[in-house]
């Protein structure tokens, strides 16, 4: 019977054969496993039909994830590579609500598509209910007027709705002071944000954003 197992006579089975080996080690959450791999010449880019490496380590609790990440990244992974539905990891991680990842991925430059290094801060503050955070990145040149990036969200669902669902006044208030629109919905087809403030009459957060 003949011997499927990939071999360095076969490059091209040997490359998948490695690529699946690292991929595995990675959703293991092994960083010795990983780092292994990395030391007998697997691709930190390699593809399997899934995802690339990179991209299924954001996918970790974050305190395996980040050591993971950082040793694909010192053995050469691309922070630009797609993953096979076209996605960059950036915009994966942000899809996956991956939040630690992805501001980590931010400070080294992959940025998700449409956001500054700043609007990252901003969805980060957002999503951790910091007002102050906000406010900083606000100051700093990040748009409170554009779509919560992190999670799969309802189309066009904005930070200011993410902050209002979370009965997170004093963060939805920094984002209605910096500037986020008061006059589109929440999310496409949804409640305008005073709208849906008046509908929490007993609620003094949200009552103190209808009179904003």
């Amino acid at each position: 019977m003949q011997n499927e197992t990939p071999t360095a006579a076969d490059p091209e089975a040997a490359s998948l054969f490695d690529d699946k080996r690292l991929m595995g080690a990675v959703e293991s959450g092994d960083l010795e496993r990983v780092l292994r791999c990395l030391s007998l010449g697997d691709s930190p880019n390699g593809l399997t039909a899934r995802m690339q490496p990179l991209a299924a380590a954001t996918l970790l609790p974050w305190k395996a994830a980040k050591p993971i990440i950082a040793a694909l990244v010192a053995a050469g992974a691309s922070l630009d590579a797609a993953c096979p539905d076209g996605m960059t990891v950036a915009d994966f991680a942000a899809r996956e609500g991956r939040l630690a990842a992805m501001a980590h991925l931010a400070s080294a430059g992959a940025l998700p598509s449409g956001l500054s290094a700043e609007d990252v801060k901003l969805h980060k503050a957002v999503a951790a209910g910091s007002a102050a955070a906000a406010a900083r990145a606000i100051s700093g040149g990040a748009d409170p007027g554009k779509p919560m990036a992190v999670g799969r969200r309802k189309l066009g669902f904005t930070l200011l709705a993410a902050a209002m669902e979370k009965r997170d006044f004093e963060t939805a208030e920094a984002l209605a002071v910096g500037g986020a629109p008061l006059n589109c919905p929440l999310w496409a087809g949804g409640p305008m944000p005073l709208d849906e403030a008046a509908r929490h009459p007993r609620d003094p957060k949200m009552e103190k954003l209808a009179m904003l």
